[in-house]
């Protein structure tokens, strides 16, 4: 649960409490410490994913920082654990990184855009 909802174009962003430090882009997920506490993705469990920070949290331990987490719209730049072409739909990876998830489409370039709606739990593109 956000502490704040902004509605803002290209996305939808939501603030949330960092319980560790996160770098720019990375993928979060919900922190054992609540709802409103992101962390990492490193679980690989998809439905514990927030979204993708935006702005890094760069204290030596991070915990109680104020942070701005995409949960709708579109992301240049998420972090990648492998190659992703264009119209792959992704989920996430380790590390707070995305992977190719249930790919359909011919090999092709990405475009370095990823849409997100994380209303459902799991990034989708």
């Amino acid at each position: 649960m956000p502490l704040l909802r902004i509605e803002h174009y290209p996305g939808v962003r939501q603030i949330f409490i960092a319980s560790e430090a996160i770098s720019h882009l990375a993928v979060v997920e919900i922190s054992p410490f609540g709802p409103q506490y992101v962390k990492s993705g490193v679980s690989g469990i998809s439905g514990r994913v927030a979204g993708v920070l935006y702005g890094a949290v760069t204290s030596a331990l991070g915990s109680g920082k104020i942070c701005r987490v995409v949960t709708q719209g579109i992301v240049s730049g998420v972090v990648c654990a492998s190659s992703i072409n264009a119209g792959d739909r992704v989920t996430l990876a380790s590390g707070g990184r995305i992977a190719a998830f249930n790919t359909i489409t011919p090999a092709g370039a990405i475009s370095g855009y990823v849409p997100i709606n994380l209303a459902s739990g799991g990034i989708s593109g």
